[in-house]
């Protein structure tokens, strides 16, 4: 049993160490082999794409009952790849979560985008209907693994610190657009920003948007139709 035991942690250690090496490019054999840092980093990354992509489907078909070795098949990957590169399945959803966010998984937050700064050249009507599109799109990618998260975060206290850090950032994004539109003078007189930003809080609900685009079947378009033209009558003063 021991010896059983043994060759079965050296074929799990070196199914591990294989994987890794594939993905950093390194040779296998002691025959020196010549790989530039952009191509293994490109690699690296496309294998990660591949993976966050199959879980996002996985999480959305199973919620949290998910498997890393479902992933990992639908990945073409083997489950020591996934757990190299995420850890946790914990871990995983929290990437899943933050590239169905973005759109992307580039290293810069939403609000240092350059398509956010550009928001500042334009009127406040425009502005909220462009910050409505977005939230309608962040929203689209992320409701159907929404409940993975509610499954996960009464298990895992990593989950349950995505859900609060999630919070923070809506308020965060929240505040901003607010803070926008008090800086044009374009808030509406009779609500404070707090309120403003109370009431932005409520129209990008995730629990509403879920229930309105899985639930109730609209489109990411309506969504963000219906987004737009709720914050321009909430937040903004009548057109003349």
């Amino acid at each position: 049993p021991c010896t059983v035991t043994s060759r079965r942690l050296s074929l799990w250690l070196w199914s591990i160490l294989s994987q890794f090496l594939k993905l950093a490019g390194g040779p296998l054999s002691g025959k020196p082999r010549r790989y530039s840092a952009p191509g293994r980093e490109a690699q690296a990354r496309r294998t990660r794409a591949r993976i966050v992509a199959a879980a996002h489907e996985s999480f959305a078909r199973h919620g949290f009952a998910a498997t890393i070795r479902e992933v990992a098949e639908a990945a073409q990957v083997s489950p020591a790849t996934v757990e190299l590169l995420f850890g946790t399945k914990a871990a995983l959803l929290d990437a899943v979560v933050d590239v169905a966010l973005a759109g992307d998984d580039e290293p810069v937050p939403v609000l240092e985008r350059s398509w956010v700064h550009a928001l500042a050249e334009v009127p406040a009507a425009d502005f909220l209907d462009a910050m409505a599109t977005g939230f309608a799109a962040g929203a689209g990618r992320v409701a159907p693994v929404l409940a993975a998260l509610d499954e996960g975060s009464a298990r895992q206290p990593a989950l349950e610190e995505l859900a609060n850090r999630l919070r923070r950032q809506r308020t965060t994004m929240a505040r901003w657009v607010v803070g926008n539109l008090t800086s044009r003078s374009a808030l509406v007189s009779d609500l404070t920003p707090e309120e403003a930003v109370e009431t932005v809080l409520v129209l990008i609900d995730p629990l509403l948007q879920r229930r309105l685009l899985v639930e109730r079947g609209w489109t990411v378009e309506r969504l963000a139709t219906w987004l737009g033209r709720s914050m321009r009558r909430l937040l903004l003063p009548p057109e003349p």
